[in-house]
């Protein structure tokens, strides 16, 4: 009916700002939700770039993927990851380093820091990845930095959905290391305030603690879930996402061209899909078709691609509007 007011949405989407090395705005448009529960998420800024560094696989198997330094780069799309001195890093750069990583930006997050040393003892640090053996977290935390600091990225920032010109920083500032039981890092002053501009959104705490070898795609499915849910919230399609967007999600799985003819598709891409999703103990999910309408479980591989999963969230917080500038 005409005359009358429009229903305020319930929920309104996170809108991915572009990066920016400047410092962070604190103005009234720099959306903080309100904190997610203590038992199940933890809040992060998240965007472009480190997303695409949680994605991308940094483990160089490939001798064409290092120069005659021993340095490594590792290329998605127009996404770089070079790594410096690579054959001397202690197992290479493993997904651990990527939860430290994680970690750190969470506690800078949560903290509304804006220095860019990050303190982080060691003790809660296990707590979030549910370790117990402290030797062996001392050892894992001094190779993960070790491996952090190697590491620069280099990607195209996008401004107002078009591409614009390449950014190219390391992560670490220098003075890193584990003094005392507390976990010091210093972040690039670049890399902290892209990261700082980046929107907040409510990050699954099961993702640090998931293990990755008996499960190896279940942190980077859950994850992408949470970028989709967080962008995409108070729409019809927020909690529907498709296979293909999962399968894309995760370095681990191979992908259907690469098997040819005999390429076991069941027993190397849909039964490992459906394990690592099914481990997820946060959600459940399910097959679904167009906007989430029921369908049987797909029968080949074509109509797996194409098959689209609907996402049933156990608990999720609440979010609430974002504040606009009065005028």
């Amino acid at each position: 009916m005409t005359g009358q007011p429009k229903k305020k949405p319930k929920y309104e989407a996170v809108l991915l700002k572009p990066p920016s090395t400047s410092p962070p705005s604190t103005g009234p448009d720099h959306f903080i939700p309100p904190a997610p529960p203590a038992d199940f998420f933890n809040t992060i800024h998240q965007g472009e770039a480190t997303n695409k560094l949680a994605r991308i696989k940094t483990k160089i198997t490939d001798p064409g993927q290092l120069d005659l330094y021993g340095n490594g780069v590792v290329t998605s799309e127009d996404f770089k990851v070079f790594i410096k001195e690579y054959e001397k890093l202690s197992g290479g750069v493993r997904p651990t380093a990527k939860k430290l990583l994680d970690a750190l930006i969470i506690t800078a997050t949560e903290s509304g820091q804006t220095d860019t040393m990050v303190r982080l003892p060691l003790a809660q640090y296990m707590q979030m990845r549910g370790l117990k053996d402290v030797k062996e977290a001392r050892k894992q935390v001094r190779q993960d930095i070790e491996a952090l600091d190697a590491i620069s990225i280099e990607f195209r920032e996008k401004r107002r959905g078009k591409t614009g010109d390449y950014l190219k920083m390391s992560i670490s500032g220098g003075t890193n290391g584990l003094v005392r039981g507390v976990i010091l890092y210093r972040f690039n002053t670049d890399f902290f305030n892209v990261m700082l501009n980046y929107p907040v959104m409510p990050f699954p705490k099961e993702i640090l603690r998931l293990n990755s070898r008996h499960n190896p795609n279940s942190e980077f499915f859950l994850r992408r879930i949470a970028e989709h849910k967080n962008m995409n919230i108070g729409k019809p399609n927020e909690d529907i996402i498709g296979v293909k967007t999962l399968l894309l999600s995760s370095p681990e799985l191979p992908r259907y061209a690469d098997l040819g003819e005999k390429g076991q598709v069941s027993q190397r891409i849909i039964d490992p899909f459906e394990r690592d999703m099914d481990a997820l103990d946060i959600l459940e999910w399910h097959y679904c078709g167009k906007n989430g309408a029921p369908c049987d479980p797909p029968k080949n591989y074509a109509e797996f691609e194409r098959t689209r999963v609907r996402i049933v969230w156990k608990t999720y917080p609440e979010r609430l509007d974002r504040g606009k500038k009065k005028k």
